[in-house]
């Protein structure tokens, strides 16, 4: 149901705004695992429509201002490689032969 995915990826975006370390969720042998997880659900909800697509969105930009200095394996905080990767989802979706960039 979306208004169940809106929700809970716009909490989760609260989330990574409160000033406290994720890895403290993380396994012993894992560290990252937290932000990498979170970075991968907020991109499932890109390929949704709407309000969940928008709330994906503004996860994505919490979590990477959160770690835009600090390197986490796993984690693919590099901009211009979600631009470049927008940029290819928008020519995939409008129909164009060549990438948006």
């Amino acid at each position: 149901m979306w208004s169940t995915r809106y929700v809970t990826l716009h909490w989760i975006s609260l989330i990574c705004m409160i000033p406290f370390d994720l890895a403290q969720f993380d396994e012993v042998e894992k560290e990252g695992q937290t932000a990498v997880t979170i970075e991968a659900i907020a991109k499932r909800g890109l390929t949704n429509s709407g309000v969940v697509r928008e709330s994906a969105a503004i996860l994505l930009s919490h979590l990477y201002v959160r770690y835009k200095n600090i390197h986490i394996r796993g984690l693919s905080c590099n901009l211009n490689a979600f631009q470049e990767g927008c940029g290819d989802s928008l020519s995939s979706v409008c129909g164009f032969g060549q990438n948006l960039r």
